[in-house]
């Protein structure tokens, strides 16, 4: 099966039910996300973290390379849950979560750097806060070099706009490839009111002054609607973006290098 067709596997498994905490389909993708990686003979980490109303999320991870102690250390994350209004997710945020599953065999066999692959729980925003997971995670996790945060990377934002993606943060040069555009933008523009209203997964990282990249495919018309559906899934797109972000790493030590010299 090529990447295409398992990023869409994925997808079928993740919206067959919304994914609200404490929902049915919600833990069915925690039971799923575990299956996948210990496929891969890969150990399967949680970390509960408290919520309002006595209740508790579950960040769920894996780790590459994690004795390598000498080596790069990257964080890849993408959240899980749903809210409410979004139906099913396809697109928030199941093509994360699918494209995160297929990052985790890409560098399992890669050697040079350690990895942690995260799926966050409670990024969207409930009872007037959001982040949750990721905020926690970034308090207790020991020193990143940098951090690649996912969150609707398979859509179109607009027209004219089928083949690109936004990147913001320090962490990485703008990517290329001729197949996809990325435009790398101003926090500004993702954050109009400043850090205070951060969009995602990223903020909790920032906030200790870990080097990030926030990739995104933008908030369409069907963002946080219903109409989130599979179908409107671009998923060569997302096979090709993927392919892209297995050379991230690369790029890092590139940027240190020139930096140097």
């Amino acid at each position: 099966m090529n990447l295409e067709n398992r990023l869409k596997a994925h997808i079928e498994i993740l919206c067959q039910l919304p994914r609200t905490p404490g929902s049915e389909g919600y833990k069915k993708t925690q039971d799923y996300l575990r299956v996948k990686i210990r496929e891969l003979d890969l150990p399967v980490y949680e970390q509960e973290f408290p919520v309002s109303g006595g209740k508790t999320g579950t960040n769920i991870y894996t780790r590459l390379n994690e004795t390598t102690t000498s080596s790069p250390h990257f964080l890849f994350g993408a959240h899980y849950e749903t809210r409410d209004c979004s139906g099913v997710g396809a697109d928030d945020n199941g093509s994360a979560v699918a494209v995160l599953l297929e990052l985790i065999e890409l560098f399992k066999n890669e050697k040079s750097y350690r990895f942690t692959m995260i799926f966050f729980d409670f990024e969207e925003l409930y009872r007037f806060s959001g982040l949750r997971g990721s905020r926690y995670f970034a308090k207790t996790e020991g020193p990143l070099d940098a951090v690649i945060i996912l969150d609707l990377v398979g859509g179109v934002f607009a027209p004219k706009l089928e083949n690109t993606y936004l990147q913001f943060g320090n962490a990485f040069p703008n990517l290329s490839t001729p197949e996809l555009e990325f435009l790398h933008m101003p926090m500004k523009f993702l954050e109009p009111l400043g850090p205070l209203a951060a969009r995602s997964d990223y903020a909790g990282f920032r906030k200790r002054g870990t080097l990030f990249s926030f990739l995104t495919s933008g908030t369409p018309w069907y963002y946080h609607t219903p109409q989130d559906t599979p179908e409107i899934l671009e998923y060569t797109k997302m096979a090709t973006f993927t392919n892209r972000l297995k050379e991230l790493p690369a790029l890092y030590d590139k940027k240190n290098h020139d930096q140097k010299r």
